[in-house]
């Protein structure tokens, strides 16, 4: 008879809807805004408008409103070591729009605890999922690529196809990146990081 299977090491990957759908209109309102009148920044982005990292502040209301629920996604997810001990959530965030053939490299979100993605508008089309990939995978490939743990779970690399309103918290040192998407729209997104200071 087997022994007990304890899955040690879980790496929290949360993903909830958002049923406010004039936060997402609002929040497309103001990003076309501003993306009509800044040229964007070159980051992971391959293709697409990648605005500055000021999308809290730019983004008024709707991205407060955003932010509060990120921070309440955040704080179901963490909990402090120690009774003794406080924190508070620190935020950047930015905006995404992609058009057909665009994608996001590789990447991590260095220096932050969790990084967020909402999707504002999502037209019909194929690709554009997020990527995530276990940094342990290498070394589970390089001696036996073609071996798997069974019944636990998602390995090495899960995927997630995007809807409007969903949210999406990560653990910033997670490897991900998005393929490309083909449409004939926009698929438009919210990324936020946050990091956590001593309160």
């Amino acid at each position: 008879m087997p022994g007990d299977t304890n899955l040690l090491f879980a790496t929290p990957v949360l993903v909830e809807e958002v049923r406010e759908p004039d936060l997402a209109k609002e929040l497309e309102e103001v990003i076309l805004a501003r993306r009509a009148e800044h040229p964007g920044l070159q980051r992971s982005n391959v293709g697409g408008w990648h605005s500055d990292d000021g999308f809290l502040q730019w983004g008024g209301e709707p991205a407060r409103r955003l932010l509060d629920k990120v921070f309440e996604l955040a704080n179901s997810a963490t909990v402090a070591k120690g009774a003794d001990t406080a924190f508070k959530w620190f935020a950047q965030g930015w905006a995404n729009v992609i058009e057909a053939g665009a994608s996001n490299a590789p990447h991590v979100h260095p220096g932050c605890f969790w990084s967020a993605v909402f999707y504002v508008r999502v037209d019909r089309g194929t690709g554009g999922e997020l990527i995530l990939r276990d940094p342990r995978s290498p070394t589970m490939e390089m001696h036996a690529p073609s071996l798997w743990f069974a019944n636990a779970g998602v390995q090495r690399e899960g995927s997630i196809k995007p809807a409007e309103g969903m949210l999406v918290l990560f653990p910033s040192w997670i490897n991900h990146w998005v393929t490309p998407w083909h449409g004939n729209g926009l698929r438009i997104s919210v990324a936020i990081n946050l990091s956590a200071k001593p309160a």
